[in-house]
């Protein structure tokens, strides 16, 4: 059952009482209050304290402590019952619990330290449940859900037992959700039920609270918009660069591509008009058809190669001449 559930079922379980309050005086009324305390399912009584037949018992001389122990019900814890029932504690002096008033009372108890902390250590809750012998605390008695109060507490296995039970049956009765971590000995809050609010005072704190978590949400939404803000710029600097990293990829490609067949055609050029000769040198050379010997070669003009050629004759013809004679 979720808190919220409980809530609404805890107003249904007093509202029989509501009825029967509104003509109770008196002894009546303190009988009442008797029931109210003990009925199962009924952890609310704020809206009791407000009939008139039961506020006429705080003037009462006989049935005063009927009303604060109501007021109890409304608003403390177990601890506070201890310290009330302390003798010189100077508290009005409050009625024995019955074995129901006591188990609920510890329940209320849970639901208030479960307000206070999400995490509840087995020592805190022991003392404030008074399961060990210095459960009776100083002050006015408030459960502290802090583990100072609890550091030098020693825990049978009996207590823990005991403890585990009271918190697993508040857990069945929809005044509290959690989760118990019996290896760390405490109990992780998930959830617990609203409380009756005591006067301006309390009502202050609570709007002091939720001031402070607005607050705090506030800024925690000033932050994630932030974020949103920077992580988006982060991503559109990303894609500029992978933009441009890809051209960049791309202008290379084309400027290789573009080299490559710029020698590939130079290596595939017919050769046209030019023809293969031979140097003086004896070296192969390119000729071109007007006779043109190449860049790097010796070349004679066709007239001048039969010229050449003739007197090269004429010279042989002499020198056959002289050795036959």
């Amino acid at each position: 059952m979720s808190a919220l559930t409980s809530s609404a079922a805890a107003l249904a379980a007093l509202e029989p009482y509501l009825l029967l309050a509104k003509s109770a005086r008196g002894a009546g009324a303190a009988k009442l209050i008797e029931q109210a305390t003990s009925a199962p399912g009924c952890y609310v009584f704020g809206e009791l304290l407000d009939v008139e037949g039961i506020k006429q018992l705080a003037s009462s001389s006989e049935h005063a402590s009927s009303y604060h122990l109501l007021e109890l019900f409304a608003y403390g814890t177990y601890p506070d019952y201890l310290s009330a029932s302390t003798p010189g504690s100077g508290s009005p002096p409050l009625p024995a619990l019955t074995e129901a008033q006591r188990a609920k009372l510890q329940r209320l108890t849970l639901v208030t330290m479960a307000g206070q902390a999400r995490v509840l250590d087995y020592g805190s809750l022991a003392l404030a449940l008074g399961l060990t012998s210095s459960s009776v605390q100083s002050g006015h008695g408030q459960p502290s859900a802090g583990p100072s109060s609890s550091s030098a507490v020693v825990l049978s296995e009996a207590i823990v037992r005991e403890l585990e039970d009271i918190i697993i049956e508040a857990i069945y009765a929809g005044v509290l959700g959690g989760k118990l971590n019996q290896k760390l000995r405490r109990f992780e809050v998930e959830a617990a039920l609203g409380r009756d609010v005591r006067g301006a005072q309390e009502l202050g704190n609570i709007a002091n609270s939720l001031q402070a978590w607005s607050s705090s949400a506030e800024a925690v939404l000033n932050q994630l918009s932030q974020r949103i803000v920077d992580a988006r710029s982060t991503a559109r600097r990303a894609t500029e660069q992978k933009t441009a990293h890809e051209a960049e990829i791309t202008r290379v490609l084309y400027q290789l591509y573009d080299n490559a067949l710029g020698s590939r055609r130079v290596a595939d050029r017919p050769p046209g008009n030019r023809a293969a000769g031979t140097g003086e040198d004896g070296d192969a050379m390119d000729v071109d058809a007007d006779g043109t010997a190449a860049e790097g070669g010796s070349m004679l003009s066709p007239t001048q190669g039969r010229s050449r050629k003739k007197g090269l004759g004429s010279a042989s013809l002499a020198r056959h001449k002289r050795s036959r004679a």
